[in-house]
Order: C-alpha cells, then structure tokens, then sequence
C-alpha cells in the first residue's frame, strides 16, 4: 500500500501550481457565526491552561482546535458551521501538552446552536468548567493525537538521555514548563527550520504529526510597533511561510507589521481559518488594534478569506489580497484525495470550497498568474471576480507571483 505522502504528491504538483464534508450544506455569507464562550476555574496556577473545542456530530468526537487559556480565565471559539459542540480543558502541570492523570481537567456540552438572521447578534453560548484533578483523560487537543503523544513523550525521553546533567536550579530559579514550540505572538525568522521545504510536503501529507513536530501558530518577525498596520499572511497548499521572504522584504517595513500564520496545509480549510481567527483575535486583546488586512497565497487564500467572514464589528480584515488561489478548484480524481484534508476542501464543485469561496465585507484585490495556461482556469471564478474590487494578472507562474517585483508593488500598493 502507498505511503499518504506518495498518494497525494500527484495533486500536490497541481495544487502548488495554482471542517466541511461533501454534501454539509455552505454557511450563508450573510450570518452572523456563532461563539462559544466559556470562563475556567480550579486551577492551580502551576502550569498553562488549554481549552480545546471538540465536534460531538463527528464518531467519535473530533477535537478542531485548541487555544491557551489566559489570565482572564476565558475561551472563545466561533462555530462555523451547524452543529453540536463540547469544550475540555486541562491544566499542563509538565509542560507536555497533553492532560495527563492526575492533572486538573473539566468539561461542559453547549446546546446546538446555528447562525442567527443578518443583522442580529451573533449567538452566544456561554458555560462554565471547573478543574478538578482527574483520573482519566477527557482532553486531547488538536496538536497531539494519541499517536502523536507517545511519539512526543519517546522523543523526550531520547532527548533526556542525550542531553548533558544540569545543575538542579532552587525553587526560588525554577522556570515554569516552557512550551514545545513558540506560541503565538512570538517573534519568529522566516529562516526557522520549521519552515523548510521538507516540513512544508511533511504538512501537506501529515497534517496531525507536523503539530506534534512542529506546531503552529501566529506569529511576528519582529518586535511589535503600534503605529504599523498589522498584516496577516498565509501560505498555501505545499509552501511553508518562508515562501514570504521576498514579498515581505519587499513591502514598506516602516507600515506593515508582518504577522506570518504557521499551520499543516493539509489541515482542512475551514479547521486552519478557525484556528487562525482564534490566534489573530488574541493578538489584537494583547496590543489592542482592530484594523488588519490578510494576504493569502495559493490555497491559503481561501483560509484567509473563510478567516475574514468569522469577524464582524469592524474587528475583521480591511483588505484581502489572494496570489493564485485556486477559486475555481481543482479537477482531481477521489484516489487523489482524503477526507477531512485540504485536497478534499479545494476539488472542483465541492461544498467545502463553495463555503471558503463567499464573498464578504473586506475589499479583495485578486491576484492571478496567467503563464501556464492549464493553471489559469483553476484562478478565475466568475462571481469571485465580481465580487472583488481589482483583479490584476501577471505574466508568472502561481509561486511565481511571491518573487515578481510587478506584483510586489500591486500588493504594496493595495495596503496603503
């Protein structure tokens, strides 16, 4: 049997040229989503708190994202599509990321819930967990599986081995247990060796193992300065966000406050634009700015634009710029693709595709490549057109569009 990586490396070469089921009917772009909001306590104040959202519709139920717990105590998940849903949370006592015996956890169910009428307020589902030491596990959060655990906790006990003694540090010097990998907010070179061509096709084909290795999030390049406006990029399907390098080294860096999305681009379309809403919402509590615009390239322009329709209030996007996002899809055969992955969310006619294509509120300047004629019908979708303010072509490749200096300064000049 082929490996998934060898399966899917056919529709990758395709993609990179250019969490809904097939048959759940497209959220209208003209709903407002509904939140799920919650307060924690019991918690020892030991170790970092996780909640973590699960599907309950799903069998069994399936975790879509988690989120640190703060100071405040409180979570807040939107819900993208109709649904039951559940919340665990969980006090990491060691620093492992996973709810272990013993460590303090909870749970609470939300009602069934689906958007309300334009022009109402969003739904709001409120509940309450209380942490309590527990003697089984009620929470796995997105970023590990069970599978992913036992490889993390192999791989610490290799690296312990191999590691040199260290000096036994007095309670008063003990560090709190640091994360596995940065969290969102932290100052990140694009350079980083998590964003190699290698982990960009692992990510691809292994979206659940490349969290537990590589983690995700939301991140700066550099210190944060009030007076910049705050753009978010994503990357697409087979890239990683060192693909930004030229483009962002090209833009007003006195303007523009990089934030780069780090994910699985495997990881299905609707799941990564929750995960990234979750992280952008809590940069903007952290240094209170509300306007941001989203530059998407490839797939992760359908991520950015799904991101965009979950704000409201004034809090969402400005602009949106995609670069060779493929709205109208792509043809592939079902042997090329799985469920609940990307390459199931971007087929031709899909319903996940249709949900990620709706228009809203955020000013779009569409960006496509128009060099190799068999990947330009895959940009172009008539409505998406319409619907955007300026549409712009260049005489590139799709990957093309991040090192062309032409498009450079289209991108530059539609973030003024």
């Amino acid at each position: 049997m082929k490996s998934p990586l060898l399966l899917t490396l056919p529709l990758l070469a395709v993609i990179t040229s250019c969490s809904l089921q097939e048959g759940d009917p497209p959220v209208p772009s003209d709903v407002k989503i509904p939140m799920l909001k919650g307060k924690v306590t019991g918690h020892t104040g030991k170790g970092r708190t996780y909640a973590v959202l699960y599907d309950l519709s799903a069998r069994p139920p399936r975790p879509m994202v988690d989120q640190l717990v703060g100071r405040a105590r409180t979570f807040e998940f939107p819900s993208p599509v109709r649904g039951e849903y559940g919340v665990a949370a969980f006090e990491d006592l060691n620093g492992n990321y996973r709810q272990d015996i013993g460590e303090p956890a909870g749970y609470t169910r939300f009602p069934a819930i689906s958007p309300g009428p334009k022009g109402q307020a969003p739904v709001i589902a409120s509940r309450h967990i209380y942490l309590r030491p527990r003697h089984k596990r009620i929470a796995n959060p997105v970023v590990l599986s069970p599978q992913a655990a036992k490889k993390l906790a192999r791989m610490d006990r290799e690296e312990a081995k191999a590691a040199p003694p260290e000096k036994k540090a007095s309670a008063a010097q003990a560090a709190p247990p640091q994360p596995r990998h940065p969290a969102s907010g932290s100052i990140v070179s694009l350079n980083d060796g998590r964003f190699s061509s290698s982990a960009a096709e692992y990510g691809y084909a292994n979206p659940k193992e490349f969290l537990s290795r590589h983690g995700m999030g939301l991140y700066l390049t550099d210190a944060y300065v009030s007076r910049k406006r705050p753009v978010v990029f994503v990357h697409g399907i087979g890239s990683s966000a060192s693909e930004w390098r030229s483009l962002v080294g090209r833009l007003d860096g006195g303007r523009i406050q990089p934030l780069i999305f780090h994910y699985p681009t495997g990881m299905p379309i609707e799941d990564a634009a929750v995960t990234l809403t979750n992280a952008l919402r809590g940069l903007q509590k952290r240094y209170r700015f509300t306007q941001v615009d989203f530059v998407g390239q490839g797939s992760g322009g359908l991520v950015a634009n799904s991101a965009a329709r979950q704000f409201g209030g004034g809090k969402g996007p400005r602009r949106l710029v995609t670069l060779g996002t493929p709205w109208n899809g792509v043809s592939v055969t079902s042997s090329q693709v799985r469920r609940s992955h990307a390459s199931w969310d971007i087929r031709s006619g899909s319903a996940s595709l249709r949900a990620a294509r709706q228009g809203s509120s955020t000013q779009h300047h569409l960006l496509f490549a128009y060099q190799n004629p068999q990947t330009l019908a895959t940009q172009l979708y008539g409505p998406v057109q319409d619907h955007a303010s300026r549409v712009a072509g260049f005489n590139t490749t799709e990957k093309g569009l991040l090192k062309d200096a032409k498009a450079a300064t289209y991108v530059g000049q539609a973030l003024r």
